[in-house]
C-alpha cells in the first residue's frame, strides 16, 4: 500500500483549511491535548456522549491496534481497550446502539483484511464479527441502514464492485447487488432519504484515470443505479451532505502526479444532475473524511495532500 499523506481527524497534520458559503471569518486554532502515539489511516468515530474514538493506524512501519479516546471536555486523550486484530485504513461506522464498528483495513503484513470487530462503549470491549465475504481497505463505503444493519460497497482491493450487508441482530454477512462499477479512494454520502450515493473513484475499467460515473444504492430494492456523473472526474475527494439535501463534492485529483483539483460541485437529489459551484482557493486531495458540514451550514475542508 501506498502510505500517502492522511489527513488526520484531529487536524494535527492540517497544512490549510477552506470554509464553503461564506465570506472569510476570523478564526484561530487552539491546541488540544496529543493522541497517545502517532498515528495515520486509523479509524475514528464519535460516541455517545460526544467524545471520540479513534482505534488503530500506521507509524513507522508498524500497524497497531491499540485504541483510544478523546474527552471533549477536558481536551484529554485516554487509552482504552485495544481491538483484537491489528489494521490500518480500515473504516468505521456508529451503530445505532451507541457501539462503534470497524471494518476491513490492513494488517501489519500487508494483508488486506475481511475481519470487522465491534466496541461497546458500555463494557469497553471489542468483539470480532463473522468476516466478510470480501476483504477491503480504504475509502469503501460503511454506512449504517435501518434494522440493525451496515452496508459496505468497494474499497481498495483491486477496485471492488462487491457490497454486502452485516446483520447485527445474526451478527452475519450477506452479499447484495454489486456496484455498476468497482470503485476505489472514492467518496460516498447517505442522503436525507436513506439511499447512499457514491462517485467517481479508481477503477479497474480506467487504470489510467479516475471514473467521473455516480450511482445509488437503494436500501429498499438492494439495487444500485446510475446517476448523473460528476463533471470533472476525480478520485480522493470530499463530499459532503448540505442542509438542504443536495451534496457538495470538492477537491481531489486525477493521478498522484497531477495537480490537485480546485473545482467544486453539486449533485441535487431531486433531478440526478451536477452543477459547478465556486471553486476552492488551494486544490487538495486525500480529504474523503476530513470535510465537515458545520452548525450553521457552511463546509470546512482541513488539510489534505497539496
Amino acid at each position: 500500500m501506498n502510505k500517502k499523506t492522511l489527513v488526520m481527524v484531529a487536524l494535527s497534520l492540517s497544512v490549510c483549511a477552506a470554509i464553503y458559503g461564506s465570506e472569510p471569518l476570523a478564526a484561530s486554532w487552539t491546541a488540544t491535548g496529543s493522541m497517545q502515539r502517532p498515528r495515520a489511516f486509523f479509524a475514528a468515530a464519535e460516541l455517545p456522549n460526544g467524545n471520540i474514538l479513534v482505534a488503530g493506524g500506521f507509524d513507522q512501519g508498524v500497524t497497531f491496534a491499540d485504541s483510544e479516546i478523546y474527552d471533549w471536555h477536558t481536551g484529554l486523550w485516554t487509552v482504552t481497550a485495544s481491538m483484537i486484530k491489528a489494521r490500518s485504513a480500515p473504516v468505521a461506522v456508529q451503530l445505532e446502539n451507541g457501539r462503534v464498528m470497524v471494518i476491513g483495513g490492513l494488517d501489519g503484513d500487508g494483508t488486506i483484511l475481511d475481519t470487522a470487530e465491534i466496541y461497546d462503549p458500555r463494557a469497553n470491549t471489542w468483539s470480532l464479527t463473522q468476516p466478510m465475504h470480501d476483504a477491503r481497505f480504504e475509502d469503501f463505503v460503511a454506512v449504517w441502514l435501518p434494522g440493525r444493519k451496515v452496508l459496505v460497497a468497494g474499497g481498495s482491493n483491486g477496485s471492488l464492485k462487491s457490497a454486502e450487508i452485516f446483520d447485527e441482530k445474526s451478527g452475519t454477512w450477506s452479499m447484495t447487488n454489486p456496484m455498476n462499477i468497482g470503485r476505489g479512494e472514492f467518496a460516498n454520502v447517505q442522503l436525507n432519504d436513506g439511499r447512499v450515493l457514491v462517485m467517481g473513484g479508481t477503477t479497474q475499467d480506467l487504470p489510467e484515470s479516475p471514473t467521473a460515473t455516480a450511482e445509488i444504492f437503494d436500501p429498499k430494492t438492494h439495487k444500485w443505479t446510475f446517476t448523473g456523473s460528476i463533471t470533472t472526474p476525480r478520485e480522493d475527494h470530499a463530499a459532503v451532505l448540505l442542509r438542504d439535501g443536495r451534496v457538495l463534492v470538492a477537491g481531489g485529483t486525477t493521478s498522484e502526479e497531477s495537480p490537485r483539483i480546485t473545482a467544486a460541485e453539486i449533485f441535487d437529489p431531486k433531478t440526478g444532475n451536477w452543477s459547478l459551484t465556486g471553486s476552492m482557493n488551494v486544490g487538495r486531495s486525500e480529504i474523503e473524511y476530513a470535510a465537515v458540514r458545520l452548525p450553521d451550514g457552511r463546509v470546512l475542508v482541513p488539510g489534505g495532500r497539496l
